[in-house]
């Protein structure tokens, strides 16, 4: 998972939650399906504010659609911030692929 954290000081200590949540046929979905990982860390960030996050999570996860979250928390000022996409996983015969989901009727 590739991501980017903007104006986050150099020196703040950070937590970021990486959330996958399976979804029904009906698109909603339930807190207590979650797949969750928590990571901590210090920004390193750059002259530009900006800190790049490169992490491997590993789940087994079955066909089907997700909302996949990242939530990053600063420790020192309390702020927190989130973005969410909405992804596929599909069967492929040597494991399993994510995709960003589209929706219907976009790009067809």
């Amino acid at each position: 998972v590739y991501y980017e954290i903007y104006n986050l000081p150099s020196g703040n200590p950070y937590d970021t939650e990486i959330s996958i949540q399976p979804l029904d046929d009906d698109g909603s979905d339930s807190e207590d399906r979650a797949v969750r990982a928590l990571f901590s860390g210090e920004s390193e960030s750059g002259a530009d504010g900006s800190v790049a996050e490169l992490r491997r999570v590993e789940s087994a996860l079955p066909k089907g659609s997700y909302r996949f979250t990242i939530t990053v928390t600063d420790r020192v000022s309390g702020q927190t911030t989130a973005s969410s996409r909405l992804v596929q996983v599909r069967g492929w015969r040597i494991g399993t692929t994510m995709v960003r989901a589209m929706p219907r009727g976009v790009g067809r």
